[in-house]
């Protein structure tokens, strides 16, 4: 795990956010392709509202952009900012980036509300997972910079690329 921090830590903001997102993403899609075929798909799905042409610019803006910042300010920015109000060191950095991730996840589990209870389980932890690595992402950049807003702005990149990718993939590629 060191050798994975210190490697992740050396290496250039842009291959950072191309390795934060680009293979968890083509993992989410093995997940999400796996469990189309056994999880029910939620009741309130409709396909064709996501794949149609003049929605695919809204889905980019509000989830591949507006969701991300928001969600970066208030599940990296402000609760791992109360951890670190206290201190900074290893044992709590860890502590901020798991209760960030959960809360993170939870509050995606919490937004499936008219899906079976299988496929909001799913997403949940697959949400939380991923808050991980945003989480990671900003208390790593907090951390190197010691400035918030390279910490936010680097955090809003991985995830609003990941969201903005997997908008486009599932619009092209119907997943």
């Amino acid at each position: 795990m060191r050798k994975l921090h210190n490697y992740l830590s050396n290496i250039s903001v842009p291959k950072f956010i191309f390795m934060a997102t680009i293979p968890q993403l083509l993992i989410s899609i093995v997940i999400i392709v796996i469990a189309n075929g056994i999880l029910p798909m939620p009741s309130d799905f409709n396909k064709d509202s996501i794949t149609s042409t003049a929605n695919i610019y809204n889905l980019l803006i509000t989830v591949g952009i507006v969701g991300p910042f928001i969600e970066t300010i208030i599940f990296q920015s402000f609760i791992i900012s109360i951890f670190f109000c206290f201190s900074e060191t290893k044992r709590l950095k860890i502590i901020s980036i798991i209760c960030s991730s959960l809360i993170f996840g939870f509050i995606h589990y919490l937004n499936t509300k008219n899906s079976s209870i299988s496929w909001s389980i799913f997403y949940g932890l697959r949400s939380g997972l991923f808050g991980v690595i945003l989480s990671y992402t900003y208390v790593l950049y907090y951390s190197k910079t010691n400035t918030k807003m390279k910490a936010i702005l680097y955090t809003f990149l991985v995830h609003a690329l990941n969201n903005s990718l997997a908008i486009v993939i599932d619009h092209y590629l119907g997943l």
